[in-house]
């Protein structure tokens, strides 16, 4: 009698002795020795992981166009225009550098 409700409570595909199992079960091994229960470390099994830096993506977008626009300067020569008598910057201003100071 007791076998047979056992295996009315697991149901089709012997659920409930996993469920069993999970729950702690007999401990290490069980009197029938069934095997010992994994554990969460076994269960969330990842192997070797590849390095993942945590960065934001719109800023990590941004350092890859600024490093793609440093090569393509090095690359290509840039068109300076006639600017007259005085010439005024040289090279431009780098918009990209901030002298600005803080206001207290």
């Amino acid at each position: 009698d007791a076998e047979g409700s056992e295996g009315a409570a697991a149901g089709a595909g012997g659920r409930g002795k996993k469920k069993a199992a999970k729950t702690g079960g007999e401990g290490a091994a069980g009197p029938e020795g069934d095997k010992r229960d994994i554990t969460y470390e076994m269960e969330k099994n990842r192997g070797l992981q590849k390095y993942h830096k945590r960065e934001i993506p719109r800023i990590r977008q941004k350092n890859r166009f600024q490093k793609k626009l440093k090569s393509a300067r090095g690359q290509h020569r840039q068109v300076a225009a006639d600017r007259g008598a005085y010439g005024g910057e040289e090279h431009g201003i780098n918009p990209f550098v901030s002298h600005a100071t803080s206001l207290r």
